[in-house]
């Protein structure tokens, strides 16, 4: 099985354009939302971008997969065990209950943990943790809760591995991960290059699209 899945953080207002995009080319993704944070309307960090509020989330959020990233999106390296505690099942509840779902999914914050986070995180019951450690293969993970991605979009070599995966057999196991986020095609203005690069991979035969969740599901490995 050939699967390709995509990975966004923190909720910004260019997710609208994100999604719009990814609907037109029957790609998913899977959204990493910080709860405190959108719940309070907080500006960005950069304060160029603001995140979007629920009820827009809600509708646009709705053929994709919610998933969690820290109720207030701290390094949880440098917390106590009650602290990333606090902040892993307060995003989970909320994210649960505003979303009416079951929150199975985590990247971590600024993409650092410790074998002491990642305890933590199985602990609140999630079943995967992605990363920001690009691979830049298509293999399947070892351990959902450390989920290397293949590469973030800006990566020099998108372009390269997504015609290394085309030519792949069909009859491999083979998923692709990319993730990044969305106001960096703001910033950067790389809108024009990334639609390229999603049309280039979109709807070919032999090869699934779908969230993450969806993925680790479909090659059995939650």
């Amino acid at each position: 099985m050939k699967f390709v899945a995509l990975s966004y953080d923190d909720a910004t207002l260019a997710d609208e354009r994100l999604i719009a995009l990814l609907n037109q080319y029957g790609m998913k993704a899977t959204l990493h939302l910080n709860a405190g944070l959108y719940r309070a309307l907080h500006p960005f960090k950069n304060g160029s971008q603001l995140r979007l509020p629920l009820n827009v989330m809600r509708n646009l959020y709705k053929q994709h997969e919610v998933a969690a990233h820290g109720f207030t999106h701290p390094d949880l390296t440098g917390l106590t065990r009650e602290q990333i505690d606090a902040e892993l099942n307060q995003d989970i509840t909320l994210l649960n209950r505003d979303f009416k779902q079951r929150t199975i999914g985590f990247a971590y914050p600024y993409g650092t943990y410790t074998p002491r986070v990642v305890d933590r995180v199985k602990a609140s019951g999630l079943l995967y943790a992605r990363t920001i450690k690009n691979t830049h293969r298509f293999t399947l993970p070892k351990n959902p809760l450390r989920l290397h991605p293949t590469c973030h979009d800006n990566d020099p070599m998108f372009p390269a591995l997504i015609e290394k995966f085309l030519a792949l057999q069909e009859s491999e196991d083979a998923l692709f991960i990319i993730w990044g986020h969305s106001y960096e095609f703001d910033v950067e203005q790389r809108w024009g290059s990334f639609e390229e690069n999603l049309k280039r991979l979109s709807r070919k035969k032999g090869i699934h699209y779908g969230t993450l969740s969806q993925a680790l599901k479909a090659f059995k490995i939650i």
